[in-house]
């Protein structure tokens, strides 16, 4: 029996064998197909550009292009936004939360060495008209450190960082799988609050785009 191929959408072929099994007494040909099954995240596993990957901050709206979100948004609300490119879909891998403030003491009852937030940092997916479009329970309203630990970030303290600041990585995979954001979707963080008291505040997104 002739050998062939499964060709994967960027080129690479995975291959077929021949074996022989008995049933009924005859022995029989049989062909066997190699076929591996991936997430679309794990597209590296099957030739995937590693340009795909995506790792990236939110940035604000008013023109700046600003990503630092130690702002004053108590009075007008600041808005940071990743968009998804027309012509690709981004599968959500994690969300990360990095924050730095000097000499804080950080507990869940805080936020950074802040005391908790009146309004709270909105997270959320938006369509391509502006409108919210999914809220899921890892995109929520962040007013303390305890918002975070309850989402289920993994913490990353101060010590296994540098001094003063704190990370959160969220994954994302609910079900065996991972949210994917179409075209001209975003990914919304909205500062309602006056954070202008920490040194350092970001909001990322960790993903891989498609085409």
């Amino acid at each position: 029996m002739a050998e062939s191929f499964v060709s994967t959408g960027t080129g690479p072929k995975l291959a077929s064998d021949a074996i022989s099994i008995d049933l009924d007494g005859k022995s029989h040909s049989v062909h066997r197909q190699h076929v591996i099954a991936v997430q679309p995240e794990d597209g590296e596993q099957i030739g995937h550009d590693a340009g795909q990957v995506l790792a990236v901050s939110l940035k604000d709206t008013d023109g700046t292009g600003s990503a630092e979100m130690n702002v004053d948004g108590s009075g007008t609300a600041v808005k940071f936004d990743y968009v998804v490119a027309a012509d690709s879909s981004l599968v959500v891998d994690e969300i990360v939360v990095w924050l730095r403030d000097a000499g804080a003491t950080f507990t869940a009852i805080k936020f950074g060495d802040l005391a908790a937030l009146t309004t709270g940092i909105t997270i959320a997916v938006y369509d391509d008209a502006a409108t919210p479009a999914l809220v899921a329970t890892w995109f929520a309203t962040l007013k303390d450190f305890g918002d975070l630990l309850a989402l289920g970030f993994e913490f990353e303290p101060a010590a296994q960082l540098v001094a003063d600041c704190a990370r959160f990585r969220f994954k994302l995979e609910r079900a065996g799988g991972r949210p994917v954001i179409p075209a001209g979707y975003r990914i919304r963080a909205t500062v309602a609050d006056n954070l202008t008291g920490l040194d350092e505040l970001r909001v990322g997104i960790v993903g891989r785009l498609f085409s």
